[in-house]
């Protein structure tokens, strides 16, 4: 039997074999939902800001630059009352609901289809001692999720990670493939635990459609992104080291970074000034 368990496996031409294995897992999420007969509870855990260590997390690698550079600086981390969104706020709630609720479902789904020879592990952790990347980097994060397969003899030849995102109806039908940022932010759960696929499960939060664990939405590692993520987290540690700010890239996201206090982009300001809210008059003095 082939073997896909890291990524260097991707250089084995028969690997593609596999593939039904890994498509079986959106038939179980599935029937997961025909068989139910029981009660069911489940844990959502909702991260504040003030939980991120310094250094680089997956999520932050895309996306505004400046806000990278902060967070790998050490920069601390605070979002002001005033500053809310409280509609995003809510929304990110409804998102994390939906991630616990789908880790739950996709483990009872392998206990009781997998019979045995598939584990699943959800929130899996990512420190500088995963490995040399990790170390190098100063890496913290949680990968959404990790299925790994196992032969006849308990050894395991296949390992896929899973990427959990929610969209609104319409974002989720404009959809043609993953995000570019959260194909980056994927490399770097890849990169640390060593994985060479991930399925990238959108969930329709208006109509609960989401996307299968086939090509677009199951990616292999790619080495030209590795490059891509390196070269932006180099590019952030030299900016710390030279003590410089890259220019903010200010957009809606704005009101929900925790590093608005000290970046004090103008487009959060104008927001505020649309929503009635009133930032302290120091905010709109320095830029």
């Amino acid at each position: 039997m082939p073997r896909l368990t890291t990524i260097d496996d991707l250089c084995s031409p028969d690997w593609t074999s596999l593939l039904p294995h890994v498509q079986g897992l959106g038939t179980w999420f599935d029937d997961l939902k025909r068989n139910e007969t029981s009660d069911i509870r489940y844990t959502v855990f909702i991260p504040t800001e003030k939980t991120r260590a310094p250094g680089v997390h997956a999520s932050e690698v895309s996306g505004c630059f400046r806000k990278f550079v902060y967070a790998v600086s050490g920069t601390e981390r605070k979002i002001l009352p005033w500053q809310v969104n409280v509609n995003m706020k809510r929304r990110f709630g409804i998102g994390h609901a939906v991630h616990a609720l789908t880790q739950n479902e996709l483990g009872r789904a392998v206990m009781l289809f997998g019979g045995g020879y598939v584990d699943f592990v959800d929130e899996v952790s990512i420190t500088p001692a995963n490995n040399s990347f990790t170390q190098q980097y100063t890496v913290y994060s949680h990968a959404d999720g990790l299925f790994t397969f196992f032969d006849a003899y308990f050894a395991p030849f296949l390992r896929v990670g899973l990427e959990i995102k929610t969209e609104s109806g319409p974002e989720y039908e404009k959809l043609k493939e993953p995000r570019p940022g959260h194909i980056l932010q994927a490399h770097v759960y890849m990169r640390a635990l060593d994985l060479p696929l991930m399925w990238f499960l959108y969930y329709n939060k208006s109509n609960s459609n989401w996307t299968p664990p086939k090509a677009p939405w199951l990616i292999t590692y790619d080495h030209r992104v590795e490059r891509h993520v390196e070269t932006r987290i180099c590019n952030a540690y030299e900016a710390v080291r030279v003590s410089t700010l890259p220019q903010a890239e200010e957009g809606i996201y704005c009101s929900w970074c925790p590093f608005a206090y000290t970046c004090k982009p103008s487009c959060l300001m104008n927001l505020m000034n649309s929503s009635g809210s009133r930032p302290p008059s120091a905010f709109s003095t320095h830029r």
